[in-house]
């Protein structure tokens, strides 16, 4: 499974660059709008700014993180990320996931 999710993420994900701790990386990664009839209970409760969000699904090995210290670079437009978590099978990552939004600039 996580071969498998890894290897559609590498092959049919955005290309992308997280800044995180004056760090660059380029990476791949799935981002798409988040509706809000789309949201599950877990994510429903941060879109406190009534802003849109969007889903990120990334690798396993690219890890991301809500504190502030993480942004995600996709068509030369700045992402903060508001929530973020590993899903996990058999105690292996096996993808990222994350709610955005965009920065102002």
């Amino acid at each position: 499974m996580n071969i498998e999710a890894k290897g559609l993420i590498k092959k049919y994900g955005q290309k992308i660059t997280v800044l995180k701790n004056e760090k660059t990386i380029k990476t791949s990664a799935f981002i798409q709008p988040l509706r809000a009839d789309e949201q599950s209970v877990l994510y429903d409760d941060y879109n406190k700014n009534n802003v849109e969000q969007y889903l990120y699904i990334g690798l396993p090995d690219c890890e991301i993180d809500d504190s502030g210290n993480t942004t995600i670079i996709f068509n030369n437009q700045n992402y903060s990320v508001v929530k973020s978590e590993s899903v996990m099978l058999s105690n292996r990552i096996i993808y990222n996931r994350a709610v955005l939004e965009k920065q102002q600039t």
